[in-house]
């Protein structure tokens, strides 16, 4: 079944979305320090360097600036609907209104 979408939807997204972000923030910030208690202090050598690097070059990036890029893309597309939704003050268009009063032309 169908369902109208509304700025109060649109509105719950949104909050839904900056939620998830302090949710990954907050697992990041978690991650981040038990990699660095990790590779500073109970192990060191070769094998921890390779680790620390892997997780600096590839982990942190994809962790932090991926995660931003996909969230500002999902608010980005939010926004945008928003932006097209009939807002509730402007009523429906005028153009509309004329066609459905006269669906001929006539």
């Amino acid at each position: 079944m169908a369902k109208i979408l509304t700025h109060a939807n649109i509105a719950d997204a949104i909050t839904a979305l900056e939620t998830y972000v302090s949710t990954c923030n907050g697992i990041y910030e978690s991650f981040h320090g038990t990699m660095n208690t990790l590779t500073t202090s109970n192990w060191t050598g070769d094998a921890s360097e390779g680790c620390k690097a892997f997780y600096n070059t590839t982990v942190t990036p994809a962790l932090t600036d991926g995660i931003s890029s996909i969230v500002k893309a999902l608010n980005d597309i939010l926004i945008n609907i928003e932006d097209t939704l009939i807002k509730p003050s402007s009523g429906l268009d005028a153009q509309l209104g004329e066609a459905n009063k006269n669906p001929g032309g006539a």
